[in-house]
């Protein structure tokens, strides 16, 4: 790959970066109900930066989005998320604490996304992120919920290198059928590329707890 490719492929991803899955979540640990769909639409806003031994480049953009859930059965739903620009993602997730009305809720998941960037070079224009979400929420009414979901995320991108990024999103969702959500994100990892990644969600969904 040359220089030229690599420079395309890594401005490419700084801009690309903030549309890879599992950076926001707008959902609390509550599954959907069996055989029902919930909606929801969100924006975020990250914060983060990449360099190579030439420069480092800071990005502060908007993220928008669109999911859709489905309940499978009873405690297990399925859901689709796709992001700007061109990032599809699917995800499971199985609530093993509480129900649709219990004080306490908690589930595990695991999600999956596909990312790709038109770049000179096809075989470098892959970013694949998988993901390990928790998921633990305190709903004290029936309008409003308190949550937190810790993740574990590996990325791949294209050929520039791996990662693995550690954090989670916690946020505040208000409302009951139709609700509102914002939300605090932050992953750290250990790469020399990439720096740490911040973001602030906002979003509305219909059905999605």
């Amino acid at each position: 790959m040359s220089r030229l490719q690599l420079a395309l492929l890594a401005t490419l991803l700084v801009f690309g970066f903030s549309s890879c899955i599992s950076i926001s979540s707008l959902e609390t640990a509550r599954v959907v109900e069996p055989k029902k769909f919930g909606v929801g639409i969100g924006t975020g806003l990250p914060n983060y930066s990449y360099k190579d031994d030439e420069r480092e480049t800071k990005v502060v953009s908007v993220v928008s989005e669109i999911s859709w859930r489905y309940g499978l059965v009873d405690q297990l739903d399925l859901g689709l998320n796709l992001k700007v620009v061109g990032l599809l993602g699917m995800d499971l997730k199985y609530q093993f604490l509480g129900d649709a009305t219990s004080l306490f809720a908690a589930a595990a998941g695991f999600e999956a996304g596909y990312f790709f960037i038109p770049t000179i070079d096809y075989n470098d224009a892959n970013t694949f992120e998988t993901a390990i979400p928790l998921f633990f929420s305190y709903h004290p009414t029936e309008n409003f919920a308190v949550y937190i979901n810790p993740k574990y995320i590996y990325r791949k991108y294209g050929s520039i290198e791996s990662t693995s990024f550690i954090g989670g999103v916690g946020g505040l969702r208000i409302g009951k059928s139709k609700a509102g959500f914002i939300e605090y994100a932050y992953l750290w990892n250990g790469s020399s590329n990439w720096s740490n990644q911040r973001q602030i969600n906002i979003g509305f969904a219909r059905d999605i707890r």
